[in-house]
């Protein structure tokens, strides 16, 4: 009888652990999509064009990015354009993305895909040649 007891205390023990640790796992993945970021889909992003006005350079790009989490972010973009700048196009390597009325943070939905255009601005370093047309790669900083 001893051993039935034993038997059955284990069994209720084991069936106990199986349960919380069922719920620590859905807990603690829900926190992990929580914190899920945003990611460029370069397949749907592309350079458009660029152009100068008032010595400063613009350039264009149509960039989609996904947030696959279950928050709202907002993010900033930040382009590398090392061999722009080293062929004298733009003044820096790192530039800023900006929307069309200059503002340089981006809305992301929770759990969407979103295309924004977005502007890389910059100062004209005196030679109006664009190395390629290939998107620039793009640095994405989350800020809230």
């Amino acid at each position: 009888m001893n051993a039935n007891k034993v038997r059955k205390k284990c069994v209720i023990l084991f069936c106990l652990i199986v349960i919380l640790s069922v719920f620590v796992f859905l807990f603690l993945y829900g926190r992990m999509n929580d914190r899920a970021g945003v990611k460029i889909e370069r397949e749907q992003s592309w350079f458009d064009e660029f152009y100068i006005k008032d010595d400063r350079v613009y350039i264009r790009c149509y960039v989609t990015m996904q947030n696959s989490g279950n928050e709202d972010k907002y993010v900033k973009l930040e382009a590398n354009m090392e061999e722009d700048a080293d062929k004298k196009l733009i003044r820096n390597a790192k530039v800023t993305g900006y929307d069309e009325k200059g503002v340089d943070e981006f809305l992301v939905p929770a759990n969407s895909t979103e295309e924004y255009t977005i502007y890389f601005i910059d100062d004209f370093a005196g030679n109006n040649v664009k190395q390629d047309r290939n998107l620039p790669e793009i640095d994405i900083v989350e800020y809230k």
